[in-house]
């Protein structure tokens, strides 16, 4: 995979950033992931925008990358700020000479690094996804509060107890589509979407590694220290980019209402969708 220098000029201890590219054209997509997550969850992304068919009248040129402290990126030491990631991500687009037009999708802290980073260049984005985050200072609903460090602290139920703070119990119930069923599963109604969780996590691993322990705390500083003012989102709203917020009905991480909260201060369309959780682009 392809790698970019980041912060020669700007940190003390610069470090690698692990991107790549799919597709191509005139229409660049950048998918900003959210906390500890590899881009190997942008899968799903990346694999119909990336390789639409050649009859396709507008043709997509998509970015993904692995933040600091995740992924195939270095991981350095210290503190994170929302704002610096924002800075790093803002390097990568110089790196790929993307200084116009961009259309961003940013999830859970990759929508609060999208939010800085719109505030940095604001005449480099076309539209901006805001997906299943926050302008900061909130608290998480007590389910995703207590889920994720017990899943660090007891690891080996770790993936099991994401599965129930990121997907609604229903959903993780249900039976999977045929296409996700494995060839040797032969009672298909038995395989479900929690299975698929398992599976495409045991899959992914296989292509990243998991986010060591410094990675995990810069990141998480830079989400519980995320805050956009009143007055910044005034100048988000007052630019020409063209915003969209989207939630989940069941998102045990961040409430609703932080994107109802977004979607008034913004002045823009709000999107929610029924019975889906924190992963509503997975779901």
């Amino acid at each position: 995979m392809p790698t970019v220098l980041i912060g020669e000029s700007r940190l003390s201890t610069p470090f690698t950033m692990n991107y790549q590219l799919f597709g191509s054209g005139n229409t660049k997509l950048l998918f900003v992931m959210g906390l500890t997550v590899s881009l190997e969850a942008w899968e799903n992304q990346f694999n119909y925008f990336g390789k639409l068919k050649d009859y396709t009248a507008i043709k997509q040129l998509v970015c993904v990358f692995d933040n600091r402290g995740s992924g195939l990126s270095d991981a350095p030491a210290g503190r994170y700020t929302t704002c610096e990631m924002a800075k790093d991500t803002s390097e990568l687009l110089d790196h790929l000479h993307w200084t116009s037009d961009v259309h961003i999708v940013g999830v859970s802290m990759g929508g609060m690094i999208s939010q800085e980073l719109a505030l940095l260049r604001p005449h480099t984005f076309s539209s901006i996804t805001l997906t299943s985050t926050h302008a900061g200072r909130t608290l998480a609903p007590l389910k995703g509060a207590f889920g994720i460090p017990m899943s660090l602290i007891y690891p080996q139920g770790a993936l099991d107890t994401l599965a129930s703070v990121l997907f609604p119990d229903e959903y993780l119930a249900s039976p999977a589509p045929l296409e996700f069923v494995p060839v040797c599963i032969s009672k298909k109604n038995s395989y479900t979407m929690k299975d698929v969780f398992w599976d495409t996590a045991m899959k992914r691993s296989k292509k990243t590694r998991a986010s060591p322990l410094r990675g995990f705390l810069g990141q998480l500083s830079a989400v519980f220290t995320h805050h956009i003012s009143l007055d910044r989102l005034e100048k988000l709203k007052n630019s020409q980019i063209n915003f969209l917020v989207c939630t989940g009905t069941e998102d045990n991480l961040i409430k609703p209402v932080n994107s109802i909260y977004l979607a008034k201060m913004l002045d823009c369309k709000l999107q929610v969708f029924e019975k889906v959780g924190h992963t509503l682009p997975t779901q």
